[in-house]
This record gives structure tokens, C-alpha cells and sequence, in this order.
């Protein structure tokens, strides 16, 4: 999967992103409904589950409830409620969610990263404080599903 995906540097970022959710949708709507439900690299999180993670993530990078994970005091479990509220949802809409607000949260970070604002330092719970155009990126290098 990660042959295709440009670099993560900060010139091609969002160019990055799109790469990568168009693989993960040409990825996950190969599933069988099996896979869907396999256990994944995270303990207790299915693949279905490491999907739902994204798209809420996604989803909260772009609505006003996201910033409450600037000071939460553990990250792991604010990202753990989301998944638990989607362990119940249909596979389409988790999928309808990841596909929407993918799409959402990139094209609102390309506009933040051509702005000043991009610079200005947000806290990210207990794991400090970090340039707004970066904080996807932090997201990510925290996350062992994608190191």
C-alpha cells in the first residue's frame, strides 16, 4: 500500500493524505466481510474499528468537538470513546463517515496550512503542544496502526 504514497513532508502533506485515503478506500472496500471483522495490529480494535478511528479523527479535526483532544488527559482513551460509540455501525457507515470527513479534513488543512495559522502551536493532550499544519502528523506518528 505505501509504494504509491508520497513522502510526508510539509510541501506535499495534503497531496500525502488524499494518497492515502484513496488507498485506504481502494483497501478497505476490498475486505471481505471477514477481514472487516479481523482483529487488528491494536489490541482490542478490529480493522473495522482502526477504520472508525480514522474517520473520527477525521470527522473531529473538522467540527468544534475535536478540540476537546487538546486537553484530554490521555489521548489513547479519547480516541478509544469514539470507537467505542462505532462498534455497533453498519460497515457503510463507517465508511460513508471515513469517506466524508477524509475528504473534509483535507481540504480544511490545505486551506490552515496556507495561512498563518498554520503555525500557531496547539496543545495534543498529554503529548504537548505542536504547530497547527503539523498536528495530523502527530496523530499519525503516534498511532502504532501506522508506523
Amino acid at each position: 500500500m505505501t509504494e504509491r504514497l508520497p513522502a510526508a513532508d510539509l510541501r506535499n502533506m495534503v497531496a500525502a493524505l488524499r494518497a492515502e485515503r484513496t488507498e485506504m478506500l481502494d483497501f478497505t472496500t476490498s475486505l471481505s466481510d471477514d477481514e472487516w471483522t479481523a482483529p487488528s495490529g491494536a489490541a482490542g480494535w478490529r480493522i473495522a474499528d482502526v477504520v472508525a478511528h480514522i474517520g473520527a479523527t477525521a470527522r473531529g479535526f473538522c467540527t468544534p468537538g475535536g478540540l476537546r483532544a487538546a486537553f484530554a488527559p490521555s489521548l489513547e482513551q479519547f480516541n478509544e470513546d469514539p470507537v467505542a460509540r462505532r462498534r455497533d455501525w453498519s460497515r457503510a457507515r463507517v465508511m460513508a463517515e471515513y469517506q466524508l470527513a477524509g475528504r473534509r479534513a483535507t481540504t480544511l488543512l490545505e486551506v490552515v496550512r496556507r495561512t498563518p495559522i498554520t503555525r500557531v502551536r496547539v496543545p495534543l493532550a498529554e503529548l504537548g503542544r505542536y504547530p497547527l499544519g503539523r498536528v495530523s502528523e502527530v496523530d499519525q506518528s503516534s498511532d502504532p496502526l501506522l508506523r
